[in-house]
Parts: structure tokens; sequence; C-alpha cells
């Protein structure tokens, strides 16, 4: 997400607005005509040039310009500057432009000066003639843009037909910049207030009585409304708009019309305080009232007397589901990034959202002050949307800036000697996750705003805390890229974790890290140099020391130490009573594992404080024809008897947000939403639309589908809920322990495998779970046919042994990439591989490409053809070589030793791969070999594959037959369309068009008994 920012350079404002008493009114309906716009081929660009010619053909009245430009931008009228400004979240510019434009061609230039994508300029100009005529010159595609300026460029003679056409990102509220105020800039009617009254006081979800009488002081030339409203500061409480009898076109002059009762219903949800009654007619004036009338009126709120629902995650059909008073419902919802738009809130409220959620800060003000009034403001505009909706809303536990002031020492420190710098990952100057005095007082205003919002009016409608901090609030730890954390708090607190450790004996700790300390006092955090040491190419050999590794492990334990303090606050809050959740336990698929990756995720899963884990799918793969898959270990998540909600955060063609953006059309958006839902709902897990900004789902094909999905959701939820993988895919992120520091580059494997390697197991045409290695060792995880281990590459001998004593045996299949247990805690010894894998290696240590041909044998793999090569180009060291006959050789590196490898033992098969990511159609032979049962050709067919919860479907990457084979009798149903494909059968198949989504139905949904 985009922080914006306001450029030095701002200057005072050239042009003035008029005086007090001709300001518009700011609570007119007014809706933006104008598109944020900028050039189509680069909205990266830190110039743009704008030029928008228009003509004046009669005696203006006003001429008011609404706009602004990301993230500052200069004004032009005629060649001359009329401006100098910046974009600011829910602010806009309004400048008096009648003095500067002439009778006939004109023209409105921008430079816009973009520091940060997306850039933008928006100008909305309304022209009023003295004949009552109405002209806006607006942006849109017909601005001229250009990157670099040009002389003259602004003038009105320049010739700009080389430029190009603008692209229309949005208009507000959408794109980056969220909603925008646009107030009425033009003439006005004259009236006199004779008489306006409302109530004084009123109860919070009652109805407040508006009445008045006014007397026209000149025609009226159209009708108008009229309109009240309740409004505190900047927000409004309510608001009733309506025609009168007679409309306001129908007026005689000097006649008295009383209007009323307009009856404005106000929230339940308001807090008890003053408010301002406004009473207006639309596009009219008072004279010496101004626009409108305002009168004072004291609201009673519910706050204190309402109980807090009951919620917590439980098994349900099979899997772990939400549970609201005592109900199970769907685990999807929706949010916004920013202020929430209350009719956006109501339109998926109307489609049958039940839960939402926003982002809401700790009202932490300064020491021992605290302040709500922007909590319920937000808490209040997404209820004014969603009156009936349960809420889980996110708060930033981070320390505010006045406390990273105020105690520097309690911040983090970079191991690169970094101080206070502002970067993509959050900067620097931000609390080290290991600070006491930082959990303390965070964690009392984290209590206070639970207190705060249980006795609040809308008590009833909060039924969790997802609990957010570090990078986007997603738990990396600040600034990865800098190294951090070697500060005073996470000192003391490696000291405190060695201690525990090594039983408070130094000889013991002396012995692991091949150093002599005297004291645990002595302990320091890892250097630079100490990250990026290693002992044979990307791996640390641990027997010589265990430093840098136990340094990491303390470092990612500290932050789920971290998590757990404010998750355990707020359960003990609400007695229990709230369910709590964190972005945490991602796949590691960062670019700065070591230092900003999520490697406690066992750890964190063995919590008894956290109820869900969430984070967003891929950002790498989740274009059309790909696969989406989730950051995460959702079987595991499972088995631990939590709920994972993967965050639909996919931007539509709606959202203008172009480098992220994958649809282009509603077609793409509804198979994207299709595809999220599908990937969802048969991992058994929630989800949740994001719109960061808004206006992403303002269709409505997209809201029908949003509602059809969610009723998916539902139906699917009163089912039984079983997963239908016969194949586990195994993780151990703690395996970035034992190797040389991202930023060495030294690795060039684990990302591939962490990430790309997605790409392949969807397209294996089976579904699959992913697990954590110590889940599927310690046999919590139910037995599979195939096991998939792509960077198990530290193991212990213990881990090793339950490898061999659980997994060799009953035919399973057994897929290794690269280096499987190659690193334990006695050295790097590929007698390791050995013992998991049934193969002797060679070990290459000057290491080479990772690229990989195939030889005649894998072509004999349906989908692999001989010669072909397979990899990366990127080279590393060492290499391994499989030591088997040459019928059992796969692919040979560069140098023609064996790179891949199939050996067939006593009762299971092992297959090594030394490249990656290990491709689709490998997989899905050893999955073959172990009987797992093939649901379709994905690899085959250019689709991605999802099946389970009683759902099958494909997301499409070309238009094609696609072939199902089906693993028991039952009936397919198309879930949209209600279309039955196969009524009580296995085999069916279906043409379905290039970048589609089908979702289909079982019945039964389990292979009977």
């Amino acid at each position: 997400m985009k922080t914006k920012i306001a450029l030095a350079m701002m200057m005072p404002l050239v042009v003035l607005l008029a005086a007090a008493n001709a300001a518009p009114d700011p609570t007119e309906e007014e809706t933006w005509r104008a598109y944020w716009v900028w050039g189509s081929k680069n909205m990266n660009a830190g110039k743009g040039y704008f030029r928008l010619p228009f003509t004046v053909d009669g005696d203006l009245a006003s001429a008011v310009l609404q706009g602004s430009g990301d993230d500052g931008y200069v004004l032009f009228v005629n060649g001359k500057e009329v401006r100098r400004s910046g974009f600011g979240f829910n602010r806009i510019d309004r400048t008096d432009l009648l003095a500067h434009l002439k009778q006939g061609a004109n023209v409105l230039a921008g430079e816009c000066t973009n520091a940060a994508f997306p850039g933008g300029w928006l100008a909305q100009l309304h022209l009023v003639y003295r004949d009552g005529r109405d002209q806006f010159v607006l942006s849109d595609k017909n601005t001229r843009f250009r990157h670099e300026a040009q002389p003259g460029w602004n003038t009105l003679d320049f010739d700009d037909s080389a430029w190009e056409k603008c692209e229309e990102v949005a208009r507000p509220p959408g794109g980056a910049w969220g909603p925008l105020p646009l107030e009425y800039a033009g003439q006005r009617s004259r009236l006199e207030l004779v008489d306006f009254s409302a109530s004084e006081t009123i109860d919070a979800g009652d109805t407040l009585i508006v009445k008045a009488t006014v007397r026209a002081l000149e025609p009226i030339p159209a009708d108008r409304p009229v309109y009240a409203e309740v409004m505190r500061g900047a927000t409004k409480l309510g608001r009733v708009s309506l025609a009168p009898d007679p409309v306001t076109s129908q007026w005689t002059v000097g006649r008295e019309i009383a209007i009323g009762p307009l009856e404005v219903p106000i929230s339940r949800y308001i807090t008890s305080g003053p408010a301002t009654v406004v009473f207006g007619v639309s596009k009219c004036s008072f004279g010496q009232e101004g626009n409108v009338a305002t009168h004072d009126v004291e609201i009673r709120g519910r706050e204190g007397t309402i109980e807090p629902p009951e919620a917590w995650v439980a098994p349900h059909q099979g899997a772990p589901a939400l549970f609201v008073n005592g109900r199970p419902m769907p685990a999807m919802l929706y949010l916004q990034g920013r202020k929430p738009v209350p009719a956006e809130y109501a339109q998926m409220a109307q489609a049958g959202y039940k839960v939402f959620s926003l982002g809401i800060g700790m009202g932490w003000t300064g020491p021992d002050q605290y302040d709500y009034a922007s909590v319920d403001e937000q808490m209040l505009a997404a209820l004014q949307g969603a009156p009936a909706g349960y809420f889980i809303p996110r708060v930033m536990v981070s320390a505010p800036g006045w406390w990273c002031d105020a105690h520097p020492d309690e911040l983090i420190a970079c191991a690169d000697w970094t101080k206070w710098v502002d970067d993509v990952h959050g900067g620097t100057k931000h609390e080290s996750f290991a600070s006491k005095l930082w959990r303390e007082e965070a964690g009392e205003a984290l209590r206070g705003l639970i207190e705060h919002i249980r006795t609040s009016p809308y008590a009833d409608r909060v039924i969790g805390y997802h609990i957010a901090s570090g990078i986007y609030g997603e738990w990396h730890l600040w600034s990865p890229t800098h190294l951090p954390d070697v500060s005073r708090p996470m000192t003391e607190t490696f000291q405190e974790w060695a201690t525990q450790k090594y039983n408070e004996d130094m000889k013991a700790l002396n012995y692991a890290w091949k150093i002599k300390l005297a004291s645990f006092q002595e302990v320091t955090c890892a250097t630079e140099e100490e990250r990026y040491a290693s002992g044979l190419g990307v791996f640390k050999d641990l027997s010589r020391s265990r430093f840098v590794s136990d340094y990491w492990q303390c470092l990612h334990e500290t932050t789920v130490g971290a998590i757990n303090h404010f998750c355990k606050i707020a359960k003990d809050a609400t007695a229990g009573k709230a369910v709590t959740g964190v972005f945490y336990a991602y796949l590691t698929d960062m670019g700065w594992p070591q230092e900003g990756g999520h490697l406690a995720a066992q750890l964190a899963y063995e919590s008894p404080y956290i109820d869900f884990f969430t984070s967003p799918h891929t950002y790498s793969h989740r274009g059309m024809g790909q696969d989406g898959a989730f950051r995460a270990y959702p079987a595991s998540i499972q088995l631990h008897g939590k709920l994972f909600i993967d965050e639909g955060d996919d931007r539509t063609h709606l959202s203008g947000d172009k480098p992220h953006m994958h649809a282009n059309t509603i077609e793409q958006d509804i198979a994207i939403m299709r595809r999220e839902a599908l990937n969802a709902l048969t991992n058994r897990v929630g989800m949740w639309w994001f719109d960061m900004t808004s206006g992403w789902f303002n269709d409505p094909l997209l809201l029908e589908t949003a509602k059809q999905l969610r009723e998916l959701g539902e139906h699917t939820l009163a089912r039984p809920r079983g997963s239908y993988a016969e194949i586990a895919v195994v993780y151990d992120p703690a395996s970035y322990y034992a190797l040389a520091d991202w930023k060495t580059g030294k690795d060039a494997l684990i990302q591939p495998l962490c990430n790309a390697q997605f790409q392949e197991l969807q397209k294996i045409g089976a579904p699959y779970d992913v697990l954590l290695i110590d889940d599927v060792l310690s046999g919590v995880a139910r037995p599979y046919k195939c096991y998939v281990f792509p960077n198990t590459w530290h193991m212990t001998a213990a881990q090793r042994d339950q490898a061999t004593e659980r997994l060799q045996r009953g035919d399973t299949a057994l897929v290794f990439a690269y280096a499987p247990g190659f690193s334990s805690d006695t050295g790097l010894d590929a007698q390791n591989m050995t013992q998991l894998t049934g193969m002797d290696f060679e070990v290459l240590p000057e290491g080479g490409t990772l690229e990989a041909t195939w030889t005649e044998q894998a072509g004999a793999i349906s989908g692999i053809q001989t010669g072909d090569t397979w990899g990366t180009a990127n080279t590393m060291a060492p290499r391994f070589s499989p030591q088997v006959s040459d019928d059992g050789v796969l692919a040979r590196w560069d140098d023609g030793s064996p790179a891949a490898a199939l050996a067939a033992h006593d009762g299971w098969t092992s297959v090594y791969c030394g490249t990656g990511p290990i491709p689709a159609a490998l997989l899905a032979h050893a999955a073959q070999l172990a009987g797992v049962h093939i649901w379709t050709p994905a690899w085959l067919e250019e689709s991605n594959f999802y099946a389970g919860n009683g759902l099958l479907g494909v997301h499409t990457g070309d238009a094609r037959p696609h072939s199902f084979s089906l693993p028991w009798q039952a009936t397919v149903t198309d879930a949209i369309t209600g279309e039955v494909l196969l009524e009580n059968g296995t085999e069916f198949t279906v043409l379905l068009p290039k970048w589609s989504t089908a979702i289909y139905e079982l019945e039964p949904v389990v292979k009977p008994e």
C-alpha cells in the first residue's frame, strides 16, 4: 500500500477562495465526474505533465476548480501558475479561477511530481454562466499527457497533438487515493429562513425531527431537494433528503413554505455527546444565515448497556470454523484499507456478508493519554453501512511516533549500522519487538481500547481483534533489508534466551558456539559479517558454531513472544469471549527470510492465545491463468485447531492499481474472485475481500459474484468438510537458520521452492495439504500416500529417524528437493541425504548452474520431453549428484553428472530433484506410483486444480476441453449455474474458455463407505 508523501516544496496559495459567506455547503451530496489520470505507459514515472484545453463561450458567474495531484502538483491556467499543493487523504484543493479565464480558448495544465507509485492528477472545473448554464472541464481520457516538459508546454498556443491521451485510473473514491470531499461550487438561489427547529436531545437509535419555514427571495430555476442531517465534526451521523411539496421550481417569491417534519434516523451506535443538526435546500442559501441552518443537539448513547457477543473457533464438520453466539458462520469477510465508505460496506452487507473488518488505532495519544474519537468514527462509518454486521477490527499495536521519540533506546538497531531512515519496509525508527517497555505500555493501551469497545454502543458488534504490527501490520521485522535487530532490548532478550537454552551452563554454550565467554551477560547479537558467513556454499556448518543459528531462532521466537503478549491481553480483556488473530506464519517466500520472515511458525501454532492466522496469497503468480496459491500452511493450522483466513486483495479492474492489477475486464475480475473462493472453500479455510482503497467492487456483476460465493460458503459449511488430499507438501521454515543470510545471494533455490513451486503443485491434478515438518514427523498429521519435501535441508538426527520410521513404508512416494537433511546439528553430511532418500550422493562443492537436462528415462513420464532443460540458470553451491544406476537417472547437470533420480525401494519410492521447482509432471508421476488418484491431467491441460469440501474446480490457462475423473461415483453440478454435468458417474469433460474459473459440487460429498 502506498504511503503518500507531501513535497517539501509546497508554497502559500496563490489564489484564495471567496469570502466565507459565499463558501460552498460542505454537506452537499456531490458526485465526482473527473478521473484521476496519468499516462498509459508508466505510472511509476517521477514526473507527469497534463494539458486540458477548453472554451469559455459566455459571461461567467463562477469558476471553481476542485482537484489534487499526487504526490505534489503545480496548476497553471493559460501558462500562469495559480497554485502549488500536494495530495492528502480525505482532503481536496479548491481554487477560484474566475479571474484567470477569458472568453474563448483556455487551457488548464498540471505538473505532477510522483515520489512513489501511483501518480495521478485530478481536476474538476465547474463553470457557471450568468445565463444559468453549467459547464464542466474534467480530467479524463481526453487529457493530454507527457513525461517530459517541453518549452511552452503549459501555454494556450502550444501544439499538444503529439502528446498521448491519458489513462483514466479511477474516479474518487476509487484508486489508491480513497474518498475525497466534493463540494457544490455553482450559483445559489436566495432564500430567507423564517423558522427552524429540531430536537434538543435524542437517544441513539431514535429518529430526530426537523421542521423549517423558508421564503423564496427569487425564482428557483429547478427542482431542488431539501435535506437535514446530523454532524459530529466531519462525521455524518444521519441524513435525510427529499423533494418538498410543492417542489422548489413552483415556489412563489415572497410566499412562506413549511418544510417537514424531516425524520433523520440516528444510528444506535453513536456515542453520547453533542452534535449539530444541519438543514438546507440544495443549491440555495439563506443570506446572512449562510448556506445552511444549524442547531445543537445532545445525543444520549447506549454505552455501558450492551452485552458483547461470544465468539470462538472450534471444529465443525471436520474442520475449524468461526462461531458467534453458538452458531457457525462462514469466515468470509469484507474490509477496506482506509476510512470505511458506508455505502460500500452496505453493498456487501446486502450481498449477505455478516462479518467485516476495518483498521483502527489504539487511541494512544501520549503518556497515559487516550482519545478514542477516531476509533468510534471508523467503527461508526462501517456500521452505518453494515449495522447488523459482526466486526473483527485490525488493531495496530506499534509504538506511535511520539513514543519512539521519547524512548530511543527501545528501538530497533541494525547490524549494517543504518540509523533513522524511511524505506518501503517501514523504516528503521520503530520499537524493537523485544522491548519490554513497549510491550507493557502498548499492552496497557490495547487493554484500554478493548475496554472502551466493550463498553461502547457497538459492543455487541465486535467479535474479535486482529492484532497487527511490523511492516504493513504483518509482523515482519521493521526494515529487514538493514539487518535488524541488534538493539539493547534484543541483546538482553538473547542473553536470557541463551541462558535458558543452555541451562545456565557456560561450558555448554561455549562448546556449541565455539567461543569463549565468561558469562551470559557477554552474549551479543550476530553481526553483519557473522550472518553472511557459511561453511560450504549456502550452508553454515552448525558443528563449527550454532551462534548465528541460535540468534536467528531467538529473533523469530521473540516476534512470536510479542504476538502472544498482545493476544493474551486481548483474550484476558474479553474473558476469552472474543477471537484473536494475526498476520503470521507466512510461507518463507519473502526476499529477506532470516530478518523479516516468519520462521517460528510451529511455536505460533502452539499458542493458546491465537485463534486465526492470516496472510495474503502469492503476489508473484496470482495473475490470469495462474494459481493464486496460499502463502501459509493451512493443514497444520487446522491440526492445531486454528482457522486460516486468506486475504483476497486481488485488484479488480476498477482499482486502477495497474502494477498490481491482473484483471482488465469484469469477466476477468469474476474469474479471479471465483478462484479465490474456490481455493479457500476446497481447503476449508476463511477468506476476506480486501478493498485497500475504495470502489474495487462497485459493479453489480461483482457484487452478484460476491453474493454467489458467500452463499456457496454457507452451503459447504453445513456439509462434511474433509480434505481430499493424498499428497502432503512439507515445509520447514527453520531450515533458514542453517543458511547464510539472504543478503549474500548464495541461496538461489529456496525462493523458487517456496514460491514458484506452487505453480507446479496446483497443476498436479490432485489436491494437496501443506504442513510443517514437525506436524508430519511427530505423527500429529494423518498419513498421506505421497510426501513432497521442498526445503527441508536442515534436519536433526531425531527428525531423520522419524522420517525413516514413519514415511518409508506403505507404498509411499517421497519427493525431495536439492539437499534433504544435508545440514544437521552435527555438521554437513551427504549420508543424511542417503538415510532419507535411499540414494547415495556425490557432493559437488563448487556448485554451478541449477539447470538440468531431462534424460530418456524422464521422457517416458507424461509431460516431460527428453532433452528439454528444467530449473534456473542461476548458480549455487554446492550441487548434489545422486549415485544411482543409469535407468534411474531423470536429469543431468551441465557436466553430465546426475541431477535428478528415481529409486524404487522395498515398499516405497523416492524421487530426488536437485534443481527447482519440481515440475508438475514429475510430481504427478510420483503421486501415481504411490496410488494417488489423479482427478484431472492438469499439467497437460494448462489448468490449476482444486478439490475438497464437496467441491472441485479449475482455473484455466487456455481454452480447451478439460477432463475429470472422480474417485467415487457422484453427481456433479455447476455450483454457479446449477447445471448438472454428470449424474452418478465418475468421468466428465467440459469445454472451458481461457482464464475462467469453474466450480463444481459433488454429491455425495465423500466416498460412500
